[in-house]
């Protein structure tokens, strides 16, 4: 497999089979194959016009974690959890202790 990493923060944004074709371009990336997926979704042609090769780079023969998100690794050489990643249960946490601090605010 291979994956699309953002230069600055190695943070894993994509994630194909070999055999899609990538093209890191000075104003996009391009993806492209008659069958294939990213990230169980059919496509053609996939155009990222947020990312290029001034702040992008394809790092191929990758073996993903198996519950591979777009954005909560990084790959830098192996994989790590990516320190911006939070997921929903995180964040339902903080929000509902937070909640709490203020009820107990107005006691």
């Amino acid at each position: 497999m291979k994956t699309l990493i953002r230069k600055d923060t190695k943070v894993s944004c994509f994630l194909w089979e070999d055999d899609i074709e990538v093209t890191i371009e000075s104003d996009q990336v391009l993806a492209a194959a008659t069958t294939g997926t990213v990230t169980g979704t059919l496509f053609r042609k996939l155009n990222i016009s947020c990312l290029n090769s001034d702040n992008a780079e394809i790092i191929e023969n990758v073996e993903p974690p198996v519950d591979w998100i777009s954005e909560k690794y990084t790959y830098d050489g192996k994989w790590a959890r990516s320190n911006q990643w939070g997921n929903a249960r995180d964040n339902q946490i903080i929000e509902l202790q937070n909640r709490i601090a203020e009820l107990e605010k107005g006691k």
